[in-house]
């Protein structure tokens, strides 16, 4: 869990219910996998930046796309963080560079 992974590295309890984000209805836990990955992610995203104000926005997959893309997408549409990690998926050093455009 990710409060105890914060507890025993002496992060602040910034990390709590209120973090997971639910885009749309909660599936459950759909692969054991799936969960430690997402606890890895969220406890090292907390690790490396303590500061930070770390969100989990979960979706459910569908016959069309994948959770990590939906959540994704949600988290862009709804301006959620100026970073997003999506490891989960694939190691961002492979999903290449974005440019954000200046007016």
């Amino acid at each position: 869990m990710c409060s105890s992974f914060r507890s025993v590295f002496g992060l602040p309890a910034t990390f709590t219910a209120n973090s997971i984000i639910y885009n749309g209805e909660d599936p459950g836990i759909t692969s054991t996998d799936e969960e430690a990955e997402a606890d890895l992610d969220t406890q090292w995203s907390g690790g490396v930046a303590p500061g930070a104000t770390i969100k989990y926005v979960l979706s459910a997959s569908t016959p069309a796309s994948q959770g990590v893309d939906l959540s994704a997408l949600y988290i862009v549409e709804h301006n959620l963080a100026p970073v997003m990690s999506e490891s989960y998926g694939a190691c961002e050093g492979s999903l290449g560079t974005a440019r954000k455009l200046l007016r």
